[in-house]
């Protein structure tokens, strides 16, 4: 690439996401590419749960992700209430502990 041979160094996209299953179609179209640049690398991407979407269609996007290739990090949304050291569930959005859980066990180990 022009630009890696003007400053010497080489700039390598490592990790992506898609926190939601209406971002996949573009979460694919960024890996494609990022494949295609850096084909030599090994690609990463986030997956926020915990979050708007239900946990069956959360857990149907990071299947979809894995199915594609790419480790998938698991990150549970979590608001930034620091007083209130218990862990946030998300039951409005049909979140359970169980859920989370089973969403985390997902995550492709560091």
């Amino acid at each position: 690439m022009a630009a890696e041979r003007a400053c010497g160094s080489r700039v390598g996209a490592n990790r992506l996401e898609c926190n939601t299953l209406a971002d996949l179609p573009r979460f694919e179209r960024l890996l494609r590419y990022a494949k295609a640049v850096h084909a030599d690398s090994a690609l990463r991407a986030f997956a926020l749960v915990n979050a708007l979407e239900p946990p069956l269609i959360s857990l149907e996007r990071i299947q979809r992700m894995m199915d594609l290739g790419v480790a998938v990090d698991v990150v549970s949304h979590t608001p930034h209430d620091w007083e209130d050291r218990r862990p946030y569930v998300n039951r409005g959005a049909g979140w359970t502990a169980g859920s989370l859980a089973a969403a985390a066990a997902l995550s492709h180990p560091a």
